[in-house]
């Protein structure tokens, strides 16, 4: 026969002071806040600039087609845009000195260059 009581259904002596039962583990924070993407939301970015430099198509180590292009931005920054694939149909034709938007992922890669450490932006479309 089921109890209906919850005072029999638990059994007493497994809540430990800090309120957790015995038999669950404890939370690790550790790794910090876990950050969700809101559904819906378009995690590519605008940026706009003029093309300095066009770099010829060729083919990555993963075997896409990759071209890219550096653009410098109105604050003075460059940052390289590449498009892999089909995509890099779309960097054809750019015509050096012009001022283009592109869309896309934005990533930043700190590193070693010239004895410097310094931090790249790229733009993938």
């Amino acid at each position: 026969m089921l109890s209906t009581n919850i005072e029999n259904a638990v059994p007493t002596g497994i809540i430990h002071e800090n309120g957790v039962p015995s038999g669950i583990a404890q939370i690790d924070d550790s790794m910090g806040p876990i950050q969700l993407v809101e559904e819906g939301v378009d995690p590519r970015s605008i940026v706009q600039g003029k093309v300095i430099d066009v770099i010829d198509l060729k083919t990555n180590k993963y075997g896409k087609a990759q071209r890219s292009v550096r653009v410098q931005k109105d604050d003075g920054n460059t940052l390289l845009v590449s498009g892999f694939g089909t995509k890099a149909a779309k960097l054809e034709g750019l015509r050096l000195g012009c001022t283009y938007s592109f869309k896309g992922k934005l990533k930043t890669q700190k590193g070693v260059f010239e004895g410097k450490e310094r931090e790249s932006i790229f733009l993938n479309i």
